[in-house]
């Protein structure tokens, strides 16, 4: 099957954190995903670290307002300085 490289870096953007998942949502092997040079392009690339941005945010948000110890550690570990 022939794939056109402007229709494979259309992708839907949302929960999309590693090229496993963009080319699961694609349809496509990685053998396919790479033959596109798509791990090349910028908009990928943005996309996937984004996605990444929103869940590591989202994740010590929740991790600060927690009443759980281990989360606070780990959250103060993240932000302390050596």
């Amino acid at each position: 099957m022939a794939y056109k490289t402007e229709e494979l870096e259309k992708i839907k953007k949302e929960n999309l954190h590693f090229i496993e998942d963009i080319c699961y949502a694609m349809g496509i092997d990685k053998g396919t995903f790479y033959a596109h040079k798509l791990n090349e392009t910028d908009a990928i690339k943005e996309a996937i670290l984004q996605n990444k941005r929103k869940i590591k945010q989202s994740l010590r948000s929740k991790w600060y307002k927690s009443t759980n110890p281990t989360l606070q550690i780990a959250l103060y570990r993240l932000l302390a300085d050596k």
